[in-house]
């Protein structure tokens, strides 16, 4: 059985990136056209979309963990930032239309859940 593992935030960070950022639904937009472009590619027989939790383990064994992380939302206007995590709410409740599962620990990020 072929199954295919989607990290859901990299994703959606990498669509909200490379998108043409005219218009209220531009990530939304990119991340539907390329999420089916990975399934066309692909053609998995079952799609796992794993989300992110907050790998608490990390940070208490390297409490630097990510520190060196610049954060590009800083630069963005709070309507920026309203903006883009509407659409990450939306891009989830599309998902839940489709006929895959979506997976979470919250205490583990996504690349973690998918490489164990």
């Amino acid at each position: 059985m072929k199954i295919l593992f989607i990290d859901l935030y990299n994703m959606i960070h990498r669509c909200h990136y490379s998108a043409f950022q005219a218009g209220e639904y531009s990530t939304v937009f990119t991340f539907i056209r390329s999420f089916r472009s990975v399934i066309e590619k692909f053609s998995p027989e079952k799609i796992i979309v794993v989300t992110e939790g907050n790998p608490k383990f990390r940070h208490e064994i390297y409490p630097e963990y990510k520190a060196q992380r610049k954060i590009i939302q800083d630069n963005k206007t709070d309507d920026e930032k309203d903006k883009f995590k509407r659409q990450k709410l939306i891009i989830l409740d599309l998902l839940k239309l489709f006929p895959i599962q979506l997976l979470m620990h919250s205490d583990y990020e996504a690349d973690d859940v998918i490489s164990s």
